[in-house]
Parts: C-alpha cells; sequence; structure tokens
C-alpha cells in the first residue's frame, strides 16, 4: 500500500502538547479580551463622568449671575435696605416719638397747672417712750421710728371718708369733677376698669411717711394756690380731730375695762364677805379656829391624865395590888378619861346636838371663806391699781398731732412737669418699641 494512502496516527504526547498550546491560547486570547473590555469600560466611565462634569459646570455656569444680573441685584438690595430704613423711622416717629410729643403738647398747652402746698406732720407722746433701747445704732434707728399713729393719719388722709367730708364742707370733689380740670386728670368714675374717683383723689391729696423719722408730708395740689393751702389746713384739722377721736376712744375704753374690773372686784369680794358672814352667823361663832383649839387642848389635857393613870395602874400590877380597891377607882377614872376624849373627837368629827355639820367641816368652809375674802381684797387691790395707771396713762401719755412745716405754696406751678412726663413717655415707648421689635420677626 502506498505511504499516502496509510491511515496517520498522531503521537499522544504531540497530541498532548498540541491541546496544551491550544488551551493557553485560548486562556491568553481570553484574557487579553477581558482587559480589553475592562479597558473600555473604564474608558466609557470616565468619558461620562467627563460628560457628567461638563453638563453640572455648564449649570453651574448657568445658574451664576452675569455683571448685569449683579448691578440689577445690588440695586435692589439698596432699594429694599432704604425702604426699610424708612420703615423703622416711620415706626419710631409713629410709635415712640408721637406719644412723647403728643404728651408734651398736651401738658404744656392744655394740662391745668396744679399748685402744690405742703406740709410735714409728727405725732409724738407727752409721755416716757415705751420703746426698749437696743443700744447703739440700732437703738438711734428705732428712737425716731414710725410710730402706729402716724400710719393712722396717713390712712385717713387717703380715705373715702376724708374725701367725702371735704365734698360735704368745700364741695371739692365736685370742682375737681368739672371743666376746671382738663379733660385727663380730672375725677371721673370708670365702671370699666373698676375705678372710682376715691381711687383718682391722690392726684390732688396725699401723703407719704418718711419711716425713719417718723414724720408724714402732706401734699395738696390744686388749680389756686390759695385754695391749696385752705384745703391743706382743712385736712390738717380733720385728721388731728380723727386722731384726737382715736386716742379718747382707746383710752375711754382703756378706762372703762379698768372700771368694770373693780366694780366686778367689789362684788366678789363683797359676796365672800356675805359667804363668810353666813358662816360665822349659822355657827354661832365669829371664829370656829378658837374652838377647834380648845378642843384639842382639852383632849391633849385628857391624853395626859389618861397616861399617867394608866401608867399607875401598870405600876400596881407590877406591885401585886391589881385587885385592890385604888386600883379599881384609878381604872374606872381612866375609862371615864377615855369616854371624855370619845366625846371631845366625836365633837370635832359630828357635831354637837342642834348643829348640823361637824366643826371640822365648818373650820374648812370657814377657812376657804376666809381665803375667797383675801384673794378678792387683792384683786380688788389690783384692779384700784390698774384704774389708777389708766387714769395716769390718760392723762399723761397723750397724743400730740404737731404741724412741724405748715402748709405753703411757690408762685409757680409745680405740676404737670411737661419735659419730664415727655421723657418718661418716651423711654417708655422706645422700651416697648425694642422688645416688640426683639420678638417679633422682622418682614423682608
Amino acid at each position: 500500500m502506498p505511504d499516502d494512502l496509510r491511515v496517520h496516527t498522531p503521537d499522544p504526547k504531540e497530541e498532548s502538547e498540541r491541546i496544551r498550546k491550544w488551551r493557553e491560547e485560548r486562556a491568553r486570547v481570553a484574557e487579553e479580551e477581558k482587559q480589553e473590555r475592562i479597558r473600555k469600560a473604564a474608558e466609557d466611565k470616565a468619558r461620562r463622568a467627563e460628560e457628567e462634569a461638563v453638563a453640572r459646570r455648564h449649570e453651574a455656569e448657568a445658574l451664576l449671575p452675569t455683571e448685569d444680573d449683579l448691578v440689577v441685584f445690588g440695586a435692589s438690595l439698596k432699594r429694599k435696605r432704604r425702604q426699610r430704613k424708612a420703615r423703622l423711622l416711620l415706626e419710631l416717629a409713629v410709635f415712640v416719638l408721637l406719644p412723647a410729643a403728643l404728651c408734651f403738647i398736651y401738658l404744656s398747652q392744655y394740662a391745668t397747672p396744679l399748685y402744690e402746698a405742703r406740709s410735714v406732720i409728727a405725732i409724738s407722746r407727752t409721755g416716757p417712750s415705751s420703746e426698749n433701747g437696743a443700744g447703739g445704732l440700732l437703738s438711734s434707728m428705732s428712737s425716731n421710728a414710725a410710730s402706729a399713729e402716724i400710719f393712722m393719719a396717713h390712712e385717713y388722709v387717703q380715705s373715702q371718708d376724708l374725701m367725702d367730708t371735704l365734698e360735704t364742707e368745700m364741695g371739692l370733689v365736685t370742682e375737681l369733677s368739672g371743666d376746671r380740670v382738663d379733660p385727663l386728670r380730672r375725677l371721673r368714675d370708670v365702671p370699666m376698669l373698676q375705678l372710682g374717683k376715691q381711687d383718682q383723689f391722690s392726684r390732688f391729696v396725699d401723703a407719704s411717711i418718711n419711716i425713719q423719722s417718723g414724720l408724714m408730708t402732706l401734699y395738696v395740689r390744686l388749680p389756686n394756690p390759695v385754695q391749696s393751702t385752705e384745703v391743706s389746713e382743712k385736712i390738717l384739722e380733720r385728721t388731728a380731730d380723727r386722731m384726737n377721736a382715736l386716742a379718747g376712744d382707746l383710752f375711754g375704753e382703756r378706762l372703762g375695762l379698768a372700771t368694770r374690773s373693780v366694780e366686778a372686784a367689789r362684788a366678789d369680794l363683797r359676796m365672800a364677805q356675805e359667804t363668810l358672814t353666813g358662816l360665822q352667823i349659822d355657827s354661832g361663832e365669829t371664829d370656829p379656829r378658837q374652838t377647834v383649839e380648845v378642843i384639842y387642848a382639852r383632849i391633849r389635857d385628857l391624853e395626859s391624865e389618861s397616861q399617867n393613870l394608866r401608867a399607875d395602874i401598870t405600876r400596881a400590877e407590877i406591885e401585886g395590888r391589881g385587885n385592890s380597891y385604888t386600883t379599881q377607882k384609878i381604872t374606872d377614872m381612866e375609862a371615864r378619861l377615855r369616854d371624855q376624849i370619845a366625846a371631845q373627837r366625836d365633837l370635832l368629827e359630828h357635831g354637837s346636838d342642834g348643829q348640823s355639820m361637824a366643826l371640822n367641816t365648818r373650820l374648812m368652809q370657814y377657812e376657804l371663806a376666809t381665803l375667797d375674802v383675801r384673794v378678792a381684797e387683792q384683786a380688788l387691790a389690783s384692779a384700784l391699781q390698774s384704774l389708777s395707771e389708766a387714769r395716769d396713762a390718760a392723762a399723761l401719755d397723750l397724743s400730740l398731732f404737731q404741724v412741724v412745716v405748715p402748709p405753703r405754696t411757690s408762685g409757680t406751678a409745680s405740676h404737670p412737669n411737661a419735659a419730664m412726663s415727655a421723657l418718661v413717655v418716651l423711654l417708655i415707648a422706645l422700651g416697648l418699641f425694642a422688645a416688640i421689635k426683639f420678638i417679633l420677626p422682622s418682614r423682608p
């Protein structure tokens, strides 16, 4: 058979080597394809990122204002700033300056001028001071401290009673409620605010107390300076009358209590003496103690004689003479003595015929009645001493209403002070305006 027609059988080693090379080639080609795909993916990703960055840059450039936009925006800011400043100045003028200006104009042009009459009052005691000195600085401060009377006078000056008195005697309330006083200051009732004329009366009549000196200052402000002085004098007169009346009532009540205590003590003493006298009349004895003392003395003598006789009987029995006639006589005599002692003791415990109670009971009642009399006498003496002290206090410890500085007025009106009032209104309005601006958010 020719050689080209024979079947070629491959060598196994060559076939294995060829397969190995083929596989290596396939692995190399696959790795190159993989790296190519990775490279293409990275290039695509980088390209997309660049495209996105370019797109964002274009968007940012589109958002950034141009020079013309900046010019327009700056002009808008300046215009809004000017508008905000103008609005702030307008609000400041309306809510701060305008109220202060209106207050100044009203007080200086339309408000009724008031003339103030000022007087100083002191209430002193004629008697010695009852304050306990603490010594040192505290003592010097407390020695001039305001007393209760000055506070009472202060309350009376600000009371409805005084206002009614001034209205009745001088028609002051009617005058201050009329056209003579400007509309904002005149007296009127405001039911909506629960304000009455008495609440506003302090505009014209007021008082203050200096705690350290104990002095009260009276202020009377009226359109007429002469009338201010007259009303001040009338108020001082009525206040003095009221304080004297209160002091008189106080001392009268104190004297009344002391007098009633004396009368009650006298009644108790009279009753105790009547009880003692009744016991003496019932017993027929002035002092049962003497009778009791006599009975006890008799019992003591009888017991002494009985003891002596008992000693003789004992001696006779020892000597063997217990049955003798003499011994029997002594024994009988000793028995009679014991009977007498028992009778005397029975007299103490049960009383004698014709008497309703024992002598010991009568003596106890007598002692209690005597003690009641002594107690009633001491109570009467104490009540009389209290009455005497109350009379001395009423005569010596009097409260004197003293006008230290009489009421006087100056030639110029002291109220209202337009400049000071306008300044106060300005400061209050400015504070409120600042607080509102701080709390409320500002408009753009």
